[in-house]
């Protein structure tokens, strides 16, 4: 498969480029290592989406309460097998199929009313195993819901600092958004 098959699902929708830099500290992701691009639908429009470098992701990682990130280790724990799901998609010729379904219910994609996908890059590969992934909005709702206040305010300051203006009327709010 071409680097440019695999980046198809993650290339910034906005531009149609490779995402170029952290939505965060702005370094480039082409010398960043490893990185992660998210995006949120509702049907087959992307509706958010950014690109964060793993030091980024860490640092707010470990912002976040210590409860919310039990809450969310437990809820993946719980639903999903990581390393049977590694094990099954680490030489996949078809990164697809991880997209098609929600990695924690099931729920097939084109049944989802909106859903987020996220993928885990290095030096611009695509890495496959656990990620890339897709999440259904029910899901990410009932993530949600197990956060403490804390972590809801450090997530909400994420939005607020690189997302301004108001959300579009009748879009899901990218606040619900958790593939972080």
């Amino acid at each position: 498969m071409s680097n440019s098959e695999i980046e198809l699902d993650f290339l910034s929708a906005e531009t149609d480029e490779v995402f170029r830099q952290c939505i965060h500290c702005e370094c480039q992701l082409t010398t960043a290592g490893l990185f992660m691009v998210s995006k949120a639908y509702r049907g087959d429009e992307c509706t958010f989406e950014y690109a964060i470098c793993m030091d980024c992701r860490e640092k707010i990682h470990n912002e976040l309460s210590d409860d919310s990130r039990v809450a969310m280790f437990d809820f993946m724990h719980d639903r999903v097998n990581m390393p049977q799901r590694e094990e099954k998609y680490k030489n996949a010729a078809n990164y697809q199929l991880q997209l098609d379904s929600c990695a924690t219910c099931g729920l097939d994609r084109q049944l989802a009313e909106s859903y987020s996908t996220a993928a885990v890059f290095h030096n611009g590969l695509m890495l496959t195993g656990a990620f890339p992934l897709m999440i259904c909005s029910s899901c990410e709702e009932e993530v949600y819901q197990c956060l403490s206040d804390h972590t809801k305010d450090v997530w909400d300051k994420f939005i607020n600092d690189h997302f301004p203006g108001p959300p579009a009327i009748g879009e899901p709010s990218p606040n619900h958004h958790l593939v972080f």
